[in-house]
């Protein structure tokens, strides 16, 4: 997995427009998803059958089309980071948030509305430097 993601990172070092990144896709990683492929189809005939292990490996050869679909659309990223890091204040603020109706939940609101103003201050003084 490292190689693969060393593949888009060589892309975006050299900033590689789409195009060029479908490229260097194109020539680098299906070697690489070969010896996976043929490392999880090994391991699945070396385990027992109902182990945790050949689940695994049979979740992800049913897949498998799948998770090589970013060789044909560049725009798609390997990782989801992007996508977690963004829904994860909602998660912390849904833990958060989860005490404001409770009487003891006064520092909870103080606390939130710091929290709120604190970041729109931020916001706003970063907006403001050039």
């Amino acid at each position: 997995m490292d190689k693969l993601f060393s593949i888009d990172a060589r892309a975006r070092e050299e900033k590689m427009d789409h195009a060029a990144r479908h490229t260097l896709r194109q020539e680098k990683a299906p070697s690489v998803l070969n010896e996976i492929r043929e490392h999880i189809q090994t391991t699945r005939q070396t385990v027992l059958p109902g182990s945790k292990a050949a689940q695994a490996c049979k979740y992800t050869l049913t897949l498998w089309e799948k998770l090589i679909r970013f060789l044909d659309h560049p725009r798609l990223e390997l990782s989801n980071n992007l996508a977690e890091n963004s829904m994860r204040p909602v998660a912390l603020g849904r833990s958060n948030w989860i005490h404001i109706g409770r009487p003891a939940g006064r520092t909870t609101r103080r606390r939130a509305h710091a929290h709120c103003m604190g970041r729109k201050h931020t916001r706003l003084k970063t907006a403001l430097i050039p």
